[in-house]
């Protein structure tokens, strides 16, 4: 019988040479595990790349013109206040004429 010190030592090539035919021999025995790990994406695959050539393109489309006379009046404007001090703009900035005819928000305002 042959003991652990009789064997030689183990080299990298050596565990990677075993470590794939483990792999080999999992894999024989798994026929469902190669299929979804190899058929199956590689159909999803080409499934995505033909959907992708068969669809319109979006350049021939019609172009949306937008334009701010399709919305109701009074124009609403978003606003945000991240300020840290605790004074708020909010209250300076309301009722303030908002539309493409209102002048722009200044700063100092």
């Amino acid at each position: 019988p042959l003991s652990k010190q009789d064997l030689p030592p183990p080299t990298t090539c050596r565990q990677i040479r075993a470590q794939l035919m483990k792999r080999i021999h999992h894999t024989r025995r798994d026929c469902w595990g190669l299929f979804f790990q190899l058929v199956l994406p590689a159909v999803f695959v080409s499934l995505a790349m033909v959907i992708s050539i068969v669809r319109p393109h979006l350049d021939s489309s019609k172009k949306l013109e937008l334009s701010v006379n399709m919305f109701k009046h009074p124009y609403y404007v978003p606003f945000s206040d991240n300020s840290s001090d605790g004074t708020s703009r909010l209250a300076e900035l309301v009722g303030y004429p908002a539309g493409p005819w209102a002048p722009p928000i200044d700063a100092e305002v």
